[in-house]
């Protein structure tokens, strides 16, 4: 008779159970049921492929620099310091590779890759200058490309010996390939 009781009372308390509880044990019931069948291992094939790309994002190292301004890399030089016309120059120690770069800037926004040590032109007057690789790279986002010379984005090569002059307070993004 024990079971008996045990039976009425569970009845008694279903009868209890409004409408919207049975809406949400009918849900728990449906969810359960969704999950039946499945492929455990799946999950984690999903979980290894979402983690290989992220990790292939997080190797990637971008650097982002703007003229004028110190920040991790930067560094201020004054050319002729002796001089009635002293100039100071920003230049950006990046590790040595080949990076894509960019930049985010409407305008022409220009940037140049210097040899670590100054150029002794000769004059008496102005002896120190940048020492060169190559011309200058001339970058854009907008529509004006300065009659073509002006790209979109631009993949250099920085040796150990050189690093970056930005010309002005643009910023440029630097990703390493």
């Amino acid at each position: 008779m024990e079971n008996n009781e045990f039976v009425s009372k569970i009845l008694t308390g279903l009868k209890k159970i409004k409408w919207w509880g049975w809406v949400l044990i009918a849900i728990a019931f449906l969810l359960l049921l969704s999950q039946c069948g499945k492929n455990p291992d799946k999950k984690s094939t999903d979980l290894s492929s979402s983690s290989i790309s992220s990790q292939q994002q997080t190797e990637k190292l971008i650097y982002t620099i703007k003229g004028e301004e110190l920040g991790e890399y930067g560094k201020k030089i004054t050319l002729n310091k002796d001089s009635d016309t002293p100039v100071d120059k920003y230049i950006y120690k990046l590790p040595s590779g080949s990076y894509k770069v960019t930049t985010a800037a409407e305008n022409i926004a220009a940037f140049s890759i210097v040899k670590d040590e100054l150029n002794n032109n000769g004059d008496e007057k102005y002896p120190e200058e940048l020492n060169y690789i190559g011309g200058q790279y001339l970058l854009t986002l907008g529509t004006d490309t300065l009659n073509g010379k002006a790209v979109k984005e631009v993949v250099v090569t920085i040796n150990d010996d050189e690093s970056i002059q930005i010309v002005g307070t643009d910023e440029f993004v630097f990703e390493k390939q």
